[in-house]
């Protein structure tokens, strides 16, 4: 029987099933991992520890960052509570082998001891989480010409007390240092991020 002749139903079931597959198919596949939005420059910088830490030592992880200091008392506290809640979610999200790299605004102040301090009075988990510090220097022009978010100067703060300008968003490197996106630090924001996360850890590239 040729395809003319067969019953008036057969083109429809035939559609119905093509869309059935291709339907299929993207759930398996999903979407595709988001952009390069740029790249960040290689850095060598100071981690809590003392010792160098730089991006060789991400080489080959896809990776969180975001950016705080120690005597902060606005934002920071709740950025790095929502950095250490997605620490705590890794293993259990299937993303045990991604790191967390946070990057201090104020390394004047912020000296390895104080920030391995700092880590430890916040109750932070720094086995797979980096705070990282550096000439002020070499931190602004990494800041600043590599990640795009300000490094502000101390300001006073009426009552006491001191504010630095710097970006309170969470950013998702990929293995080559390429951003792949710029993620709020709410539910939603971070339910996102772990997501692109996924997706970036299974591309190729």
């Amino acid at each position: 029987m040729s395809l003319a002749s067969r019953p008036a139903f057969f083109l429809p079931a035939l559609i119905a099933a093509i869309l059935a597959a291709v339907l299929a198919w993207s759930i398996f596949v999903g979407e595709p991992a988001p952009d390069v939005q740029w790249r960040i420059p290689e850095f060598d910088l100071t981690s809590q520890t003392g010792g160098a830490f730089g991006s060789d030592d991400l080489d080959g992880r896809v990776w969180i960052a975001n950016f705080f200091f120690t005597s902060c008392t606005t934002v920071c506290p709740p950025l790095m509570r929502t950095m250490n809640d997605i620490a705590g979610r890794l293993e259990d999200e299937g993303l045990g082998e991604l790191r967390l790299v946070s990057f201090t605004v104020d390394p004047r102040f912020d000296t390895p001891e104080r920030l391995a301090d700092y880590g430890e009075r916040m109750g932070l988990d720094t086995e797979r989480w980096a705070f990282l510090t550096e000439e002020p220097g070499i931190m602004r022009a990494l800041l600043e010409q590599g990640f795009y978010v300000p490094m502000g100067e101390r300001r006073n703060m009426p009552g006491g007390g001191f504010e630095i300008a710097h970006s309170g968003h969470l950013l998702l490197v990929d293995r080559e240092l390429g951003v792949r996106g710029i993620y709020g630090s709410d539910r939603e924001g971070v339910e996102e991020l772990l997501e692109d996360a996924r997706r970036v850890r299974s591309a190729r590239s």
